[in-house]
C-alpha cells in the first residue's frame, strides 16, 4: 500500500507527464536501445518508427499517475498490456531494465 505522501507526489507528476510525456518516452527508448540492442527484437520497428510505441507509453505513465489513487480506472489498460508483454515474451529481467531508463529519461527531459 502506498502514504498518502508517495500518492500526492506521483499525482503531482501528471501534469508535466501530460505535456512532456512523448518526449521522455522517445529519450527512454533511444537511450535503453543504446545500452541494450538485444531489446530492439521486442518492439514493432513501426511502430517505433511512426512514434505509436512512444505515445502509447507516455499515455500509460500518464494515466498511472494521474489515477494512482483509482487504480480500478486503469486496470482494463494495464491487463491488456499485461497480455502483450506476455505473448511477446517480455521476461522479470526486462523489467528492472525499462525501470532504469525511463528513471533516466525523466531525468534527461526534466
Amino acid at each position: 500500500m502506498l502514504s498518502q505522501k508517495t500518492i500526492d507526489i506521483v499525482k503531482s507528476t501528471a501534469p508535466i507527464l501530460e505535456t512532456e510525456g512523448t518526449k521522455i518516452t522517445t529519450c527512454f527508448y533511444k537511450m535503453m536501445f543504446e545500452a541494450h540492442p538485444e531489446l530492439l527484437n521486442i518492439f514493432n520497428h513501426v511502430n517505433q518508427k511512426q512514434g505509436r510505441q512512444q505515445t502509447a507509453l507516455a499515455n500509460t505513465v500518464y494515466a498511472a499517475a494521474k489515477y494512482i489513487d483509482q487504480l480500478e480506472v486503469i486496470v482494463p489498460v494495464v491487463t491488456q498490456i499485461a497480455h502483450k508483454h506476455r505473448g511477446l515474451g517480455i521476461k522479470p529481467e526486462h523489467y528492472p531494465i525499462v525501470g532504469e531508463f525511463l528513471l533516466k529519461a525523466i531525468k534527461e527531459v526534466l
